[in-house]
């Protein structure tokens, strides 16, 4: 009974989460109705510049804060407007419109409005003309941290071609906006688009490199490794833009990092409820309307409770596939995280990718390879390109790899299927599905547990 508490407890502070956010964030939610009358005509205002401008073809989009007024999305295009940069106070000039749901490429519809609204954006502008006012609002650290990013991503583009560079500004930064259309809807295709979206595991890696880098290579004690691993974990969540899946991967290496410092046992699943309660206590609209979010902690479930079990199904499965890529832990590990997020994918998304499981398991060994000598070569590059050509020849060829492998994988006939409509009622039942087949899975391993205990305390 004591191991369904804690599954009580942790259902209880996600509700406790979700109230107590929500009472916190009405006192501080902007007037949806301020501009609700002047839609379809043209406008000016002004705020604060609050995210990176994303730099497109046709000139920049960025996201503007109006002083108590909520959140407007603008696109301003090139030409007469300036270069515009995080923080700066900008009067924005254009024709107010609703946010409006669209059809993706693979068949079904984004619900961009929910995808705006979780960030308190209420309102677009397009095709705006803007004009810098002032700089320097912004966070002080966040306006530190964006030019740091912009130069490793510069790093990148000198030692690599462009798409392989663009690639890894995605898997190491989670930097998107460069990637070209059809590679990513090749990734969403094949179910590898989270490779650049910067989710747990991509933090996971980073935590692991520190600690050994702090503990291994510069021999640090445990207790300045923790605190430095720590600091390196918060600037680098907070440089790629805190990002749902990130932070959440963050905040559990921040409770790994600090167990193992004070020699506690760390509980993932813990560590998850933590990270939960805390966004949710932060912003409640994390767990009403951030895809991202919830796919984060439904991946993560999947993989700390579905997982065990099929590593026990495939026991036959060999552990090493061509000596190198551990076919067993990655099967187990890639369909426990799929089964973790099908059901919602399909209510949310309307896709399944019949392809997910042979292309992850196939790309995800080049990943961590591929981020590592990927930030040597940048690193290396910046003072040196001779000095990092054998990086940069090894980085491109595993980028080159994963590109080749995902793009011949969306080839295949049938990769990925649409559901138009697919009802939540169904999407629920599924889950229940999920639930009892865990039950009693997890129940028929307990019991071989205690037979095996039990004969070997009958061993002379």
């Amino acid at each position: 009974m004591r191991k369904y508490a804690v599954y009580f407890w942790a259902v209880l502070s996600f509700l406790s989460g979700a109230v107590f956010g929500g009472m916190r964030m009405e006192y501080s939610k902007p007037d949806e109705n301020r501009f609700r009358d002047a839609i379809g005509s043209n406008i000016t205002v002004s705020g604060i510049v609050n995210t990176e401008p994303a730099q497109k073809p046709g000139g920049q989009s960025f996201t503007m804060e109006v002083s108590g007024e909520g959140k407007i999305a603008i696109n301003v295009s090139s030409g007469e407007n300036p270069t515009i940069s995080y923080g700066d106070e900008v009067s924005v000039r254009g024709t107010l419109k609703l946010p409006e749901n669209f059809m993706t490429d693979q068949g079904s519809e984004f619900d961009y409005v929910s995808y705006l609204y979780k960030n308190n954006i209420l309102y677009q502008l397009k095709n705006a003309k803007a004009t810098v006012l002032s700089h320097g609002h912004g966070n002080w650290m966040v306006a530190k941290l964006i030019p740091v990013k912009n130069a490793i991503v510069d790093s990148f583009r000198r030692v690599l071609p462009g798409r392989e560079a663009d690639l890894l500004a995605g898997i190491n930064l989670g930097v998107k906006s460069s990637i070209d259309d059809q590679f990513r809807n090749d990734l969403v295709t094949t179910g590898t688009i989270h490779i650049i979206a910067l989710s747990g595991y991509n933090v996971t890696i980073v935590a692991n490199f520190l600690h050994d880098f702090f503990v291994g290579i510069l021999g640090l004690s445990i207790a300045a490794a923790a605190w430095s691993g720590a600091l390196c974990i918060v600037l680098f969540v907070t440089m790629t833009g805190l990002q749902s899946s990130a932070v959440r991967a963050g905040i559990m290496a921040l409770i790994g990092i600090f167990a193992r410092s004070h020699g506690r046992i760390y509980d993932a699943f813990r560590a998850l409820v933590i990270a939960g309660f805390l966004m949710i206590l932060w912003d409640p609209k994390y767990l009403a309307y951030d895809v991202s979010f919830a796919l984060s902690f439904l991946a993560t479930l999947g993989i700390l409770f579905i997982t065990p079990v099929l590593t026990r199904a495939f026991a036959r499965v060999p552990e090493k596939f061509l000596f190198v890529i551990s076919l067993r832990e990655a099967m187990s590990v890639t369909l426990g995280a799929n089964l973790g997020v099908t059901p919602y994918i399909l209510y949310k998304m309307g896709t399944f990718s019949l392809i997910a499981l042979p292309a992850n398991i196939m790309v995800l060994p080049a990943v961590p390879l591929a981020m590592g000598f990927g930030a040597l070569a940048g690193l290396v590059g910046s003072f040196s390109g001779m000095l990092a050509y054998p990086f940069s020849i090894a980085t491109y060829g595993l980028l080159r790899y994963v590109r080749i492998l995902v793009a011949y994988f969306a080839k295949v006939p049938y990769a990925s299927l649409a559901f138009h409509g697919f009802p939540l009622w169904l999407c629920l039942v599924m889950y229940l599905l999920l639930l009892w087949w865990l039950y009693r899975a997890w129940n028929n391993i307990r019991k071989e547990n205690e037979i095996a205990e039990h004969k070997k305390s009958r061993m002379p």
